[in-house]
């Protein structure tokens, strides 16, 4: 029998994936009227963020909701909820414009649609964490409040392969100890300058001419460097988004990533979010830990467009191909493509597939 491990990485291509994910692990979540559903609390989880990362845990910072540059006439135009039906939409003209944007990502929707976030991402688009169900969480218990985080963040890991810095808190409500909390995590809290409106208005008529409005009516009056949310949950939030696209263009407005507004060139180093995963032993999955990489479905690609490809093979001959030698060729796959994948974006390389750095892909064959 013989293992083949195969290692891809595109540079300048655009890829049409057909990948399978295990999200085996998925919470179960809590019904409440009050705080709105949310995953049930880790004790040891917040323990292990609070006392074992002093060497990297970053000063509690107030939440950005402003771009700083590099321009005045940046727009930081983002979205949140998805991925989900709307955006597909956001993502065509988004393409169609030739623009980027950033997508706060609800992780038990990621569960349900990857698909759309792996290809926001590998179109270049930032990725940040908005929770995994979506709570208010400035009303919940400390213990909760880390594991929304954490599903959430391990969602963007299992089909991205990035751990995310940035986070924004659902409804922006936040407080100073749920800032506290996420910094032990690495992860710093944004919100926004202008409120677009369109989750008071979706399923109403008036949607589109409240948001293309309030643009039109911030643009007058001079409105620059803004953070701006939008939702791509629904289809009429992501049409009345890129119909407010359409002005911020039309009026010189340059949109860009969140990230890149206010100088962040690489928005997914967050060694405490690693560490936690990877050393702890707390979080047991395909990529953490725990032997289940024998029940990954399996994982192929497609790509309409290929000017590099560089590809390497790890080939173990056996008599039986055991989970165990799997698990081991598997692994060294994946942590040979972090390496490159960091080291490619780090380094200005661009058009590399999964956001501009890496598609991956362990295809495990039988011969």
């Amino acid at each position: 029998m013989k293992l083949v491990a195969i290692l891809a990485v595109f540079s300048g291509i655009s890829p049409v994936f057909a990948v399978g994910y295990d999200f085996g692990w998925r919470p179960p979540v809590i019904h409440n009227l009050a705080t709105g559903d949310h995953v049930p609390g880790k004790p040891e989880w917040t323990a292990w963020f609070a006392n074992n990362n002093k060497d990297l845990v970053p000063n509690v910072q107030s939440d950005v909701t402003k771009c700083t540059g590099p321009s005045k006439d940046v727009w930081a135009q983002t979205f949140d909820d998805g991925p989900w039906d709307g955006t597909p939409i956001v993502l065509d003209h988004l393409d169609a414009v030739n623009v980027k944007t950033t997508f706060w990502v609800i992780g038990s929707n990621i569960a349900k649609r990857p698909e759309l976030l792996q290809r926001a991402f590998a179109s270049g688009h930032g990725i940040g964490c908005h929770t995994w169900s979506h709570p208010t969480m400035s009303k919940l218990t400390d213990d909760e409040v880390i594991a929304e985080l954490v599903y959430c963040v391990r969602a963007i890991y299992a089909v991205l392969g990035v751990y995310p810095k940035y986070w924004r808190p659902p409804y922006g409500a936040t407080s100073s100890q749920v800032r506290k909390l996420s910094a032990t995590m690495g992860l710093i809290s944004v919100r926004w300058s202008q409120d677009s409106g369109d989750w008071n208005f979706t399923g109403k008529p008036e949607i589109m001419s409240v948001v293309t409005n309030n643009f039109k009516n911030w643009l007058k009056a001079g409105a620059s460097m803004d953070i701006s949310l939008e939702h791509d949950l629904q289809v009429d939030e992501a049409r009345a988004g890129v119909a407010a696209m359409d002005i911020l263009i039309q009026n010189g407005r340059k949109i860009i990533p969140f990230h890149e507004c206010i100088g962040d060139a690489y928005p997914y180093d967050n060694p405490i979010l690693a560490r936690f995963f990877e050393t702890s032993g707390l979080f047991q999955d395909h990529w953490g830990g725990g032997d289940v990489v024998s029940k990954l479905p399996a994982t192929t690609w497609t790509t309409t467009k290929t000017t590099t490809t560089t590809t390497t093979t790890i080939t173990t001959t056996t008599s039986t191909a055991s989970t165990a030698t799997i698990a081991q060729t598997t692994a060294t796959a994946i942590k040979l493509a972090e390496v490159v994948r960091v080291s490619s974006t780090k380094s200005g390389a661009s058009g590399v597939s999964i956001g501009a750095a890496l598609t991956v892909s362990a295809l495990l064959t039988m011969m």
